[in-house]
Parts: structure tokens; sequence; C-alpha cells
């Protein structure tokens, strides 16, 4: 029965622990959303807009767009579309899974017993003895 009133007691222990990290947590938690956050104001926004383009990065692309396309052609907006590459990521998680494979043959446990050994790695026949 002491066995019981021990675990029963580790078992209280470990909860009141527990339930004291939380109330610290939600204690912090309370103290860090009550602070007061300076918010930027517009013309701020408005400034940090994206950088402008080079003059010759902007002859670049007229000219290689008259080069291409016939007729006049007026260029509006230049931007660069977000980089998406789901191949080189399909193929990073596959290299990584690969990586940890089991190698069964890397270790051997318990007595080795050499008759039941592949051909390959037993000794060449005139070194045998």
């Amino acid at each position: 029965m002491s066995e019981i009133a021990f675990i029963l007691l580790g078992f209280g222990i470990v909860m009141a622990v527990l339930a004291l990290l939380w109330l610290v947590c939600v204690l912090i938690g309370f103290t860090q959303s009550t602070r007061t956050v300076p918010v930027a104001s517009e013309t701020a926004a408005q400034q940090a807009g994206p950088a402008p383009l080079p003059a010759a990065h902007l002859a670049a692309i007229s000219a290689a767009i008259a080069a291409v396309l016939p007729g006049p052609h007026r260029i509006i907006r230049v931007y660069a579309p977000g980089h998406k590459a789901p191949g080189w990521v399909e193929e990073g998680r596959f290299e990584l899974s690969n990586s940890h494979r089991i190698r069964w043959d890397w270790a051997i446990t318990g007595p080795v017993d050499t008759s039941k050994r592949h051909k390959s790695r037993q000794p060449p026949p005139e070194k045998r003895q």
C-alpha cells in the first residue's frame, strides 16, 4: 500500500509543478500583451516602398521587349515574380530521407558465425587454413 501512496505523491508533485509552469506562462503572456506598441505613421510606410529600378535595367528591359515584340509597347510595371522551386524542394526532401536509411550490414550483433557469411566476404581460397 505504501508503494501506491508513493506513486500518487510523485504524480501529485509532477502535476503541481506543471500547473505552476502553466500559471507562470499565462502571467508572462498577460504582461506582454498589455504593453502598447507604437504605430508607424503612414508616411513611413509609403517611404518604405520598393526600391526604384535603375535606369540601365529599365533600358535593358525596354530593348529586349522592342527586339522580341513587333510594334510599339509601353512598360507599365516591372516586378520580380515569387521564386517557386517545388522540384528542388522535393529533391531535397528525397535526399534527406535517403540519408537516414538503416544499414543492416554495418554491425553484427552477437557472436559472428563465419560459415554463414557471404562468399564475397570470405578470404580467398589460397589464404584459408
